[in-house]
């Protein structure tokens, strides 16, 4: 079993999870450290078809981001405030994949993300080898912009699929 972990470990060197590449787009610097896994500090969580999610994100965001064609998302959040158990402010994102055969038009997809005044895009390679995009904004839950966020979250997925599909 430990073996299984150190192999887990080392197959990862060098990669980004999901919240500290957000970051790093979205702040066009590379992030001081790294954030394993959901937010460290108590936030609301609910299930959403078998997966934990920000209870912040609406089902209705999540179901038309998961209708997009030829889009796999593989991760979200809703962004979090600094507080004592993180000192930044966490983004609010998605990351996906595109369908193998889009894979050529990675370029494309996110210089069109950054067409959107509200949009930070970027990618690189993920944990599974392929590549995947990221769309995020450095809006999050509960801050001083709540109706900037809530219209973010609400237009995300149409540039998107809009992004991918055109």
């Amino acid at each position: 079993m430990i073996k299984n972990y150190l192999e887990a470990i080392q197959s990862r060197r060098g990669k980004k999870n999901s919240p500290t590449f957000a970051w790093e787009v979205v702040h066009n610097q590379t992030f001081p450290g790294n954030r394993m896994g959901r937010y460290p500090g108590p936030a609301k969580e609910k299930v959403w078809k078998g997966m934990k999610v920000d209870a912040a994100i609406k089902n209705r965001w999540l179901d038309q981001l998961n209708n997009i064609p030829n889009v796999e998302i593989r991760a979200s959040c809703s962004g979090h405030p600094a507080d004592k158990y993180s000192e930044q402010i966490w983004v609010s994102y998605v990351v996906f994949r595109v369908a193998p055969k889009l894979d050529k038009n990675i370029k494309k997809i996110v210089k069109k993300l950054n067409s959107f005044k509200d949009v930070n895009s970027g990618y690189d390679i993920g944990m599974e080898g392929r590549p995947r995009i990221v769309a995020a904004t450095k809006l999050h839950y509960g801050g001083p912009n709540q109706s900037d966020w809530v219209k973010w979250w609400n237009s995300i997925a149409s540039k998107i699929n809009n992004a991918v599909n055109s």
